[in-house]
């Protein structure tokens, strides 16, 4: 056999072998194809009903799919695939679309035809994402993520406002402040501190905080949080928070699809936690606390810092979270970790009742 008949041979094994392990497209069943088996009956019967309607009086065609995993492909990639062998939309108009869902990989797509690129715009896609479909997620409720999801892209094509979340027509009342002031305080905080470092005897303890805060630091565990720390957690989570986590939610967000919780442990105890959510290269942050008698050592920092090469190891895209207005002691931990304020959402919170200032930062 000759040289080149060798290398083709080679190459053809490998495509077959590759052909064999890529992932199939499921097959078009119906609008809702729920082959991860997370939307319920009556959930599913409402959004066949809706989509049937939509296409009837428009032409607009969308479909639902969700998976159990991935299966090692890319999102985007099997997206693509899905929708080329669907061939949602009608030939010419190419005015299709496709919620996609991967459970195991906790990823969430919006594949958009051409047709309706603008009206569902990359900015609405990812307001859909981000403000409706995530927090139901986020609190286990996936059949009624999807079902707000696919109602929101409906009123939007179809240009119904009564099926719009406000969170996708108004998603922020202010985007205009920055953390500059916050930037030029911090400096010249510490250059109050140092001066003062060399003006006497008095502030000689500083360079021991400073020493013991590094050794502190060498010391630090960060791992994914287990069913024997969340304990722990959930500790520090009741003491943190007026209206904190329940156990059970402590406990179901270890085998939540699209949860991930990190501990950050000293001498083998939690001193504190950081929880996030992750859908379609997006990280939400869900909440972060530390212990009373690990406080002021620099452990929140650190934790946010762990997110941040985390997410950019997985790589993701951007980063949200959400903070109290009234709590600016964390507004400025979280700028000084590179977030600015985009937005706010009215009454956001309760107990008590409060607006949230949205923060994010890329990778």
């Amino acid at each position: 056999m000759s040289a080149k008949l060798k290398k083709l041979f080679i190459f053809l094994f490998l495509a077959n072998i590759f052909c064999l392990h890529a992932k199939s497209v499921p097959t078009l069943q119906s609008r809702v194809n729920d082959y991860a088996n997370v939307i319920s009956q009556s959930d599913k019967s409402q959004l066949e009903s809706l989509l049937y309607s939509l296409e009837n009086s428009t032409g607009i065609q969308i479909a639902v799919l969700t998976i159990d995993s991935l299966e090692g492909e890319d999102l985007e990639d099997y997206s693509m695939k899905v929708a080329e062998s669907w061939k949602i939309g009608k030939k010419g108009e190419d005015n299709g679309a496709i919620l996609l869902v991967a459970m195991e990989e906790r990823k969430v797509r919006l594949e958009i035809g051409y047709g309706l690129e603008d009206k569902l715009t990359d900015t609405k896609c990812g307001l859909i994402i981000r403000n409706v479909i995530i927090p139901e997620f986020r609190n286990g409720n996936y059949s009624e993520g999807i079902f707000e999801g696919v109602k929101n892209m409906i009123g939007i094509v179809s240009e119904d406002e009564t099926l719009i979340s406000n969170d996708v027509t108004n998603p922020n009342n202010s985007s205009d402040y920055k953390g500059v002031i916050f930037g030029l305080l911090f400096v010249f905080g510490w250059f109050v501190l140092f001066s003062s470092l060399a003006s006497g005897p008095k502030n000689h303890w500083l360079p021991w905080i400073i020493f013991t805060s590094e050794y502190r630091k060498q010391h630090r565990n960060y791992t994914p949080s287990s069913r024997n720390s969340s304990s722990s957690s959930f500790s520090i989570e009741k003491d943190s928070f007026s209206l904190p986590w329940s156990k059970g939610a402590f406990a179901n967000s270890l085998d939540d699809e699209f949860q991930t919780f990190f501990v950050a442990e000293e001498e083998g105890k939690v001193a504190g936690y950081v929880g996030i959510m992750t859908v379609c290269k997006e990280v939400n942050i869900t909440n972060i606390a530390v212990g009373e008698e690990y406080r002021r050592c620099g452990i929140a920092y650190s934790l946010m810092e762990y997110v941040i090469q985390y997410a950019r190891d997985n790589k993701d895209e951007i980063i949200f979270l959400e903070v109290r207005k009234s709590n600016e002691k964390a507004q400025k931990l979280y700028e000084k970790t590179g977030f600015e304020v985009i937005g706010e959402r009215k009454n956001f919170y309760t107990k008590p009742d409060e607006d949230a200032i949205l923060m994010s930062r890329g990778i």
